[in-house]
């Protein structure tokens, strides 16, 4: 399996979790802890995604390698994918 297909299942569970922690467990529990690890989860879904997008770039020759670090890639991420995927 590529690199960017684990990424982007890794994304998915995160942002399941997250979704079930707001839904289902928060409601029931009411602690404010949860809150902070469902923002988490969201964070790290947003973090997988833009790695999966990144890599799958990188494959097509689109962008060169790049560093390993949450600056880098959202740098990249914000020059590069972003115009070409017409995101906001």
């Amino acid at each position: 399996m590529e690199k960017f297909q684990e990424l982007r299942q890794a994304a998915d569970k995160k942002l399941k979790l997250a979704d079930h922690i707001l839904t289902m467990t928060y409601p029931l529990v009411n602690d404010p802890k949860l809150l902070l690890s469902a923002i988490e989860n969201l964070f790290l879904a947003f973090t997988y995604g833009m790695g999966s997008l990144l890599h799958y770039e990188m494959i097509f020759k689109r962008i060169s390698p790049f560093p390993d670090n949450f600056a880098s890639k959202f740098n990249l991420f914000k020059n590069k994918c972003l115009k070409r995927y017409d995101l906001d």
